[in-house]
C-alpha cells in the first residue's frame, strides 16, 4: 500500500477516536444532567408544597440541555458510522485499484514477451532466408562455371561451406578440429 493510503487510514482512525471521545464526554454530561434532574424531581416529591418558578425554570432548562445533548450524541454516532462506512468503501477502492494495476502490469509483461518472441522469430527467419540465399548462390556459381552437373550437398556440408565462405569474406581461416 502507498503512504497516502496509510495516511488516509490514520486520518480516519483519528476522526473515529475524536468522535468516540466526544461521544464519551457528551454521555458523561448527559448522565450528570439526568442525575441532577432526578434529584430535583425527588426533592419536589418530598416537599409538600408545589414547585416554585425557579425550580420549574431549572427543570425546563435541564430538559432542554438533555435533549440537545441527546441530539448531539445521535449526530456524533451518525458521523462515526459515516466515517466507518467511508473507510470500508475506501479500503474496497484501494483493493480494486491494486487489482487493476496488477492486471495492467501483467498485461504489459505478456506484451513484452510476445514482442520478444516476435523479434526472435523474425531474426531466425532472416537467418534462414540468408542461408537459403547463400545456398542458391553456391548452386548458381556451380552452374555458371559450366560444370554441367548439379551439386548435391548434405546439410552438414552446406553449413561447412557456409562457414568457409564467411571466413573467406573475413579473410580468416578457422582452426580444423
Amino acid at each position: 500500500m502507498s503512504p497516502t493510503v496509510f495516511q488516509a487510514l490514520e486520518e480516519r482512525d483519528k476522526q473515529i477516536d475524536a468522535l468516540k471521545r466526544r461521544l464519551e464526554e457528551v454521555s458523561g454530561d448527559l448522565d450528570l444532567n439526568a442525575a441532577l434532574m432526578d434529584d430535583v424531581r425527588n426533592e419536589l416529591h418530598r416537599s409538600s408544597r408545589g414547585p416554585g418558578d425557579a425550580q420549574t425554570r431549572k427543570i425546563a432548562n435541564m430538559q432542554s440541555t438533555l435533549r440537545a445533548q441527546q441530539d448531539s450524541i445521535k449526530e456524533a454516532d451518525l458521523r462515526a458510522q459515516e466515517v466507518e462506512c467511508r473507510g470500508v468503501v475506501f479500503a474496497k477502492y484501494i483493493s480494486l485499484c491494486h487489482w487493476i494495476f496488477r492486471s495492467f502490469f501483467a498485461s504489459l509483461n505478456y506484451m513484452f514477451f510476445w514482442w520478444q518472441a516476435e523479434t526472435d522469430a523474425r531474426a531466425k527467419d532472416k537467418e534462414l532466408s540468408d542461408a537459403l540465399e547463400r545456398m542458391r548462390q553456391y548452386e548458381a556459381v556451380s552452374d555458371h562455371q559450366g560444370l554441367g552437373f548439379g551439386i548435391h550437398l548434405s546439410p552438414v556440408q552446406i553449413s561447412v561451406l557456409d562457414c568457409l565462405f564467411t571466413c573467406c569474406q573475413k579473410k580468416t581461416v578457422p582452426d580444423s578440429d
